[in-house]
């Protein structure tokens, strides 16, 4: 019998991952590999509707956010930038939500900006797909 790819470990039963990227192509990226090492993963393409999930209680137990910095090419789906959207869920005070911040350069002055907005790390594109995983495995606990 052969078998074309290794079964998939169980996912993490109390940790979903929301992958927030107007890329196509990174977000399917993120969205595979993150599956692939056991996490629920959901998809948006711009802040406002991940907000909206957020908001509505659509998305259950503790999450990991993977925020964009910038989205330029999102206009139909609001102005929202990363900083901003961080900003929101902290007024919000969800339990259980942590946000990571996918910069769009190596910037020290954004890092900083967005930890002090709330957000619990940052990795700047392109990066490696092992410090995400290693990002998203220190962040992504209860």
């Amino acid at each position: 019998m052969l078998l074309p790819f290794p079964p998939l470990p169980m996912p993490h039963p109390t940790r979903s991952i929301i992958v927030v990227e107007e890329s196509l192509v990174l977000r399917t990226q993120l969205a595979l590999t993150l599956h692939t090492h056991g996490y629920r993963v959901v998809c948006f393409p711009a802040p406002l509707p991940a907000l909206q999930a957020v908001r509505q209680g659509c998305l259950r137990g503790p999450l990991l956010l993977l925020l964009g910095e910038s989205y330029r090419d999102a206009p139909d789906h609001g102005t929202l930038d990363g900083l901003t959207t961080l900003q929101i869920l902290q007024q919000w005070q969800v339990p259980g939500v942590r946000v990571a911040l996918l910069l769009d350069t190596e910037s020290v002055l954004a890092a900083i900006k967005a930890r002090l907005a709330g957000a619990c790390a940052t990795l700047p594109k392109p990066f490696r797909l092992q410090n995400l995983l290693r990002l998203v495995e220190m962040y992504g606990r209860v």
